[in-house]
């Protein structure tokens, strides 16, 4: 089992993603003191940024960024990671595999 520290970028702070209203949740290895690279995942404009320990057991690299339970069930795999030039974004789409450390305002 691997687990990275990510983060999540919100408009609201939660205690724990629910899955039953989304396919999945995306999280970036871009830390929020680098705001120039905050536009280049769609973060910008967020009101608030989650510290979380996400962990996978069997990846699968570089998938769509829509649809993601239907592409992990396609594939076998319980995470996504597409790797960009400077940064990673993951994806799941259980909460087992999501720890929230701790919310930060913007």
């Amino acid at each position: 089992m691997e687990t990275v520290t990510v983060y999540h970028y919100s408009n609201s702070k939660f205690n724990q993603f629910d899955f039953s209203k989304c396919d999945g949740a995306w999280f970036t290895d871009i830390a929020p003191e680098k705001k120039e690279m905050l536009n280049e995942i769609g973060a910008a404009g967020s009101k608030f940024v989650a510290k979380c320990e996400v962990s996978y057991s069997n990846e699968m690299i570089n998938g769509s960024n829509s649809d993601v339970e239907d592409q992990l069930n396609a594939e076998g795999a319980d995470a996504i990671i597409n790797i960009y030039e400077g940064f990673k974004d993951y994806a799941v789409a259980n909460n087992s595999q999501v720890k929230i450390l701790g919310w930060t305002e913007l």
